[in-house]
């Protein structure tokens, strides 16, 4: 029976941990640059979103959003590549206030409803200001979110850009528009079955 060379033995089980850590590290490399590319992908797309809704049905003008408008809608134009949510705030838009009272008409402008639910917000250091509870909790200004994740997510990507609300009064205010896009597994699905209903369609059009 041969004898084992204990130098060739090390010397393989060397070059076999050698070899797999190489693989592991290129499997990792690979990954990491396809995650890179999948949030580029991402972060192009939400700006593009923003760009579109800036000039969408819900603003009075370029980049300004409509109050009357954002209030009026139900759901946001649909797209293939990624399922994405919307949310508008305005920024300083706080209402100062003495006492409960003060903040009616507040509030049933900031929620458009006629029977808000308001509050004089007492504050140690600074001016009390007036607080609305809207579906999504109390707020201090002008809000609204529009669309979220459905599933299982692989990734998603948040942005924010700056813009504008043009009140029912007339009043401008500056506000913040955030444009998040989700990877999921159903917008994955959804926009195959989109792309092959849509290659139908030019078929069945281009054959008439």
């Amino acid at each position: 029976m041969a004898k084992l060379d204990a130098n060739a033995i090390v010397t393989f089980i060397v070059r076999l941990i050698v070899s797999f850590g190489f693989i592991i590290l290129m499997l990792v490399l690979f990954f990491s640059f396809r995650v890179g590319l999948v949030n580029d992908d991402m972060q192009r797309f939400d700006m593009e979103m923003a760009n579109t809704l800036a000039s969408s049905q819900l603003t009075s003008h370029r980049n300004i959003f409509s109050a009357e408008k954002l209030f009026a809608a139900s759901q946001l134009p649909s797209v293939c590549e990624y399922e994405y949510s919307m949310s508008i705030e305005s920024l300083g838009a706080r209402k100062v206030c003495n006492q409960n009272s003060d903040c009616i008409d507040f509030c049933k402008e900031v929620l458009s409803t006629q029977d808000p639910e308001y509050d004089c917000n007492f504050e140690l250091f600074g001016q009390d200001f007036c607080e609305c509870k809207g579906s999504d909790g109390w707020q201090d200004g002008y809000q609204w979110k529009f669309g979220k994740a459905q599933g299982k997510l692989y990734n998603y990507k948040e942005e924010k850009f700056p813009t504008a609300i043009e009140t029912k009064t007339g009043a401008v205010l500056p506000a913040t528009i955030t444009i998040t896009s989700y990877d999921s597994f159903l917008s994955r699905i959804s926009c195959i079955a989109q792309k092959a209903y849509d290659t139908k369609s030019k078929n069945a059009a281009a054959a008439e």
